[in-house]
């Protein structure tokens, strides 16, 4: 049974937590040495009224409680580990005693059933029930805080982590566990006209999280007309690699209008998208990052994610190389149809079109247009799969109707699905072949004829 020694207590004074605050973050850091910790974590000034305390740790909020012991026998040691520490003998150093530090979680910290609170009411329940056994004089009770707790303290954190991630959202298993049979199957049964995107995404995201030390993270671009399904696969992705979906924590969702909507604001966003990848990806390795809209983008706004996708273990502090990069992009959609509407006047099936014969051709007119105009991300091969989507025909946006219906528990005849088709607007106009609008207005169009036929009128 190993022992525990703490070396210099006594010749520590007081530390009055003004001069020299201590803060227990809820993470665990892979780095050892002097580190800029301001600028990674930033207090927040609480409201004169407020005894509440926020901060942010690599862009994450927190709420914190300061710990301050009512009782004076319970004493707040600042203490690391000393490297003399053996298998029987564990030997802390303490640098400081401290009046009170603060206590950091992504909740907000409730007193009683946070673990360091715990552990002083295990102390006092302690030593009350040994003063009703032994009627023994109290003995001071001591806290270690710092980087070598692995007593009282660590074993309730541990027990306390457990807890929360039995019942709250982690970064691991049974909250990631990738289901890439259900993705082909929801592919095969939904997700229409796209044989390209149904060959090749299943089988990159299978290869890429099989992976437990890939080289780079997967990156992918899927380029093609609106309701083609870019949005929708995105989606099935995420429903099938994270236990909550698209609802995910650690499924980052960005919008070109929404979240870069001022192009002369470049390098404010361009610091924003930094930190904001920076601090996903230090909350979850396994994070999977949206891009909606990339030609809408400002120019070389994307080259600042280009370290994130290339061959690097550490940026910033964290490694990116398990995540996912996917770009939705309207860039190339005129190519793509050119390409089904000469395969379909040819009378050649679409599904003989290949990625090799696509790829080139998406990835320069990326590299001409939108938000990857001359971007690095091209020029340095960081984009792993250019991904076409081809424009729908009608008898795909029957399919759309279907299924949409049966979600509704309608169950559709032929003449109704027929109509809802032929509600859509089609191209090319000599010969009107392809949905303008894929199945994105299928739902609508589909409440509405069902409605009018309920009311018994006519379109």
């Amino acid at each position: 049974m190993s022992s525990i020694v703490f070396t210099g207590a006594e010749n520590q004074p007081k530390t009055p937590s003004s001069c020299d605050d201590v803060h227990l973050l809820p993470c665990r850091l892979h780095y050892t040495g002097p580190a800029n910790v301001s600028s990674y974590f930033i207090k927040e000034s609480p409201h004169a009224e407020s005894t509440d305390q926020f901060s942010t740790f690599r862009g994450h909020w927190m709420h914190g409680v300061k710990f301050e012991p009512e009782k004076k026998d319970v004493h707040i040691f600042l203490a690391k580990e000393s490297s003399c520490s053996n298998g029987s003998k564990r030997i802390y150093e303490v640098e400081k005693k401290l009046d009170s530090f603060t206590v950091w979680d992504e909740d907000i910290v409730n007193p009683s059933t946070h673990p360091i609170f715990r552990t002083v009411n295990h102390m006092n329940l302690a030593e009350a029930l040994s003063a009703e056994s032994d009627n023994e004089e109290d003995e001071e009770k001591t806290l270690l805080v710092g980087a070598g707790t692995t007593a009282i303290i660590a074993g309730l954190y541990g027990s306390y982590s457990y807890t929360k991630c039995f019942l709250y959202e982690c970064c691991i298993n049974p909250w990631i566990e990738p289901n890439i049979s259900g993705m082909r199957a929801i592919m095969k049964d939904t997700f229409y006209g796209q044989h390209l995107a149904q060959q090749t995404v299943p089988t990159a995201i299978q290869a890429h999280l099989a992976n437990e030390n890939p080289s780079k993270a997967l990156v992918m671009s899927f380029h093609g007309w609106t309701g083609s399904g870019k949005n929708f696969l995105s989606r099935i992705i995420a429903n099938n690699i994270y236990k909550k979906g698209a609802k995910s924590q650690y499924v980052n969702t960005f919008v070109a209008t929404t979240h870069f909507p001022h192009k002369e604001y470049l390098a404010t966003y361009q610091d924003q998208l930094r930190s904001w990848i920076v601090g996903n990806l230090s909350n979850c390795p396994h994070a999977l990052f949206i891009f909606d809209e990339v030609d809408k983008l400002p120019v070389k706004l994307l080259d600042t994610v280009k370290p994130f996708m290339d061959h690097y273990s550490n940026i910033h502090g964290v490694d990116p190389r398990k995540s996912v990069f996917i770009f939705l992009s309207n860039a190339g959609s005129e190519e793509i149809a050119r390409r089904a509407w000469e395969y379909y006047d040819a009378g050649k099936p679409r599904e003989s079109i290949t990625l090799k014969e696509m790829e080139e051709m998406l990835s320069l007119e990326a590299f001409n247009q939108g938000g990857l105009k001359t971007s690095e991300l091209i020029s340095s091969h960081m984009i792993d799969h250019f991904v076409p989507f081809f424009p729908l025909e009608r008898r795909h946006v029957i399919e759309c109707a279907r299924d949409y219906l049966k979600t509704q528990t309608i169950r559709a005849t032929s003449r109704q699905l027929e109509q809802i088709a032929e509600s859509l607007t089609y191209f090319p106009k000599e010969n009107p072949v392809f949905s303008a609008s894929g199945c994105r207005n299928v739902d609508k169009k589909s409440d509405l004829i069902m409605q009018v036929e309920d009311d018994g009128d006519l379109i």
